[in-house]
């Protein structure tokens, strides 16, 4: 198995399209549901690569990143940030937070794929 990925995403259907485009392409895919579950599980997981949904119930989007990047021993997770929010001012935003890559929903797999892989390629 791949590089470890954990997809946050509120919604139930995007989680089932990460899970399957990801063991596709050969990675170990995790998933949760909203940012509290994603900073709770990026702490047992230590994943290679996080990617988040903004807009999220009980703690959102850049709320987990913001968290995420104050712990010392995750502030490296490298992350993208998946949403539908578009525009260079959203984009500006989330990598003020801490993202690395802002990606438009919906997304073309191939080019997430892409980035999936530069990622991890410069993290080995």
């Amino acid at each position: 198995m791949g590089a470890k990925v954990l997809a946050i995403d509120d919604d139930a259907a995007q989680r089932k399209v990460y899970e399957t485009l990801f063991r596709f392409w050969g990675y170990e895919i995790h998933t949760a549901k909203n940012g509290a579950e994603g900073l709770a599980m990026a702490s047992e997981l230590r994943p290679d690569l996080i990617l988040t949904d903004v807009m999220m119930p009980d703690m959102d989007g850049y709320s987990m990143l913001m968290n995420l990047k104050a712990k010392p021993e995750m502030a490296d997770i490298p992350v993208i940030v998946l949403t539908g929010q578009r525009g260079e001012r959203y984009e500006t935003v989330s990598k003020g937070f801490g993202a690395i890559y802002h990606v438009n929903k919906p997304f073309d797999p191939p080019e997430l794929e892409a980035k999936v892989k530069e990622i991890l390629g410069k993290r080995k």
